[in-house]
């Protein structure tokens, strides 16, 4: 009744009280196993809620970090330190061609100074050899409870004090990634429920990996796709200021004037801000203030770079759209020209249509379509040429 369940009754009478006594034992035997069976399960309970704790704490890191190298730091640390593990290390797989036999496990990231020397040294286990080879090309776990026994391990001298280690495949999306090797000093020290625990954890950081790699080539992809459209946007607006150099407006009190070649240098208070397109200055904005405003102040500085920041993709968008303009014009009068040249009889009206058309959609003095197979076309050995064309040769001329 006190709770000593070690207590047993010694009644020796040898009537119905001692069959009582006797009972009260038994009871008593048998309500210490249930006692010790519960405090086993609660513990058992309160290490995989622990675990579940450790793996939701290394869940939220890893959905979090968006750079591989810091995630993979993190992560190791953090495991070591919520699952209070001797050592933990990752590796991940060395794209090695699409033979699995010459691929090779490097490591990335290990706690503590075994980690940092195996780091230095370049560590790396290959594919099916050891229990994180084992796991990477089975795509399963590997426990070793006794790690003296299990013939499949790598002994690594930097970790004497390992008596029991998991491996554990990195999946995401139906690929390995590398693996996660998790030591302990104690031995038998991951059952199978540790074990599951472990594996959705170190599914949650292949993910995580994976995410951050897809964010990277996306980031490069983008970064690429800008600097080619900035290039295409630069050589563009090359284009546009030969053809109109010296384009510029002045705004006075008058009104807005064209801008000559050369500005008048004013002592007024002065802001100039370049004119970027794509991260190509194609201009200036020149601002001056009456002589008693004072200096420019902040604020007013912060309006004019809006407005010119407008202004940018003002540009931008009316480029484009003269573009394709001139695009779709230059479609419309190659469809005329084919439909006139197929409209054609024979190949004297086509090459005559051809070389009409030509001459009116170009403007240029002359023009020639010559068939046949002639030396380039000279003006001054043009009468030659003419003579000697045989009859499988015709030049035409607009």
């Amino acid at each position: 009744g006190s709770g000593d369940l070690a207590y047993r009754l010694d009644i020796r009478t040898g009537d119905e009280i001692e069959q009582l006594a006797g009972t009260f034992n038994q009871m008593t035997v048998r309500l210490g196993t249930m006692v010790r069976e519960l405090e086993a399960r609660t513990a058992g309970l309160e290490q995989r809620s622990a675990y579940l704790t450790a793996a939701a704490a290394v869940g939220r890191a890893a959905g979090s970090i968006l750079e591989s190298e810091i995630l993979i730091h993190q992560v190791v640390d953090l495991i070591k330190e919520r699952f209070n593990l001797y050592y933990v290390g990752l590796f991940l797989v060395e794209e090695a061609g699409e033979d699995v036999e010459g691929e090779w496990a490097v490591l990335q990231a290990g706690t503590g100074t075994a980690g940092q020397e195996m780091l230095a040294r370049g560590h790396r286990l290959k594919v099916g050899a050891g229990m994180i080879g084992w796991c990477i090309a089975n795509q399963e776990a590997r426990i070793a409870l006794d790690v003296g026994v299990d013939a499949v391990r790598f002994d690594n001298p930097l970790l004497p004090e390992t008596h029991s280690e998991g491996a554990l495949p990195l999946r995401s999306r139906g690929r390995v990634l590398g693996a996660l090797t998790v030591q302990s000093a104690e031995e038998a020290a991951f059952d199978q429920d540790t074990v599951s625990v472990l594996q959705v954890m170190a599914d949650q950081v292949a993910v995580a990996l994976d995410n951050a790699e897809l964010l990277a080539h996306s980031q490069a992809a983008l970064e690429a796709e800008r600097r080619a459209y900035g290039e295409i946007s630069h050589g563009a607006w090359s284009e546009v200021l030969r053809a109109r150099s010296g384009l510029g407006y002045r705004a006075v009190e008058r009104g807005v004037t064209a801008l000559g070649a050369e500005r008048a240098v004013s002592k007024l208070p002065e802001l100039v801000l370049p004119i970027r397109v794509r991260g190509n200055v194609i201009g200036t904005v020149v601002a001056h203030k009456p002589g008693e405003s004072g200096a420019w102040t902040a604020e007013e500085r912060a309006l004019v770079e809006t407005l010119i920041t407008n202004l940018d993709v003002a540009l931008e968008t009316a480029r484009l759209y003269e573009d394709s303009q001139r695009r779709a014009a230059r479609e419309r009068l190659t469809t005329e020209i084919t439909d006139k040249m197929r409209q054609a009889a024979g190949i004297e009206d086509i090459v005559q249509t051809a070389v009409d058309e030509l001459y009116q959609a170009l403007g240029t003095a002359r023009a020639f379509v010559r068939l046949g197979n002639l030396p380039a076309f000279d003006d001054e050995t043009d009468d030659e040429t003419d003579d000697e064309t045989d009859d499988e040769t015709k030049r035409v001329e607009g």
